[in-house]
């Protein structure tokens, strides 16, 4: 998004769905209507987040996520997490430096701009790598997830070739 405001957001309907569950975790962002195929979603903030949208029937539920990025104007970024990502843009290996990291990360999720995960890795070290290699080239991201699953972080990563 490069402006601030409110924007319609809607799933094709799902066969025999009775209910929609959304959910943003972008936690200044707000949701209305979320129990509708349709939501409106208020963007007034920088920053990312996932949207995620859950059909439910009698079956079960299926989910899908978006990932969302607002940038809207310029404005020096802080790294309140103290996570290191580098080289940004990458080619083949992202290197991630958690050593100063100021919360406990679990879970690394490489996700595609469609929300979908394309990689996880457990965070047992303070310095891991995400193998990029098999990556077409464009936008990726890369959600940190705390050990009760939510995310605390996620950054942009551009991937060349």
């Amino acid at each position: 998004l490069t402006n601030y405001g409110t924007f319609i957001y809607n799933v094709d309907s799902t066969l025999y769905a009775t209910n929609y569950e959304w959910r943003v975790s972008n936690t200044n962002w707000t949701i209305t209507g979320g129990d509708q195929s349709s939501i409106l979603l208020t963007v007034n903030v920088n920053g990312s987040g996932l949207l995620t949208a859950k059909a439910i029937n009698s079956c079960g539920s299926v989910e899908r996520s978006l990932a969302i990025l607002c940038n809207v104007g310029v404005e020096e970024y802080t790294n309140e997490t103290q996570i290191r990502l580098f080289p940004v843009p990458t080619h083949d290996v992202l290197n991630i430096d958690l050593s100063e990291a100021t919360l406990n990360i679990e879970q690394i999720l490489l996700v595609d701009a469609l929300g979908r995960t394309l990689q996880t890795l457990k965070a047992t070290d303070s310095h891991l790598q995400l193998d990029c290699s098999m990556l077409a080239a464009g936008h990726y991201f890369v959600r940190f997830l705390s050990q009760d699953g939510k995310t605390v972080d996620t950054r942009k990563v551009v991937v060349n070739r």
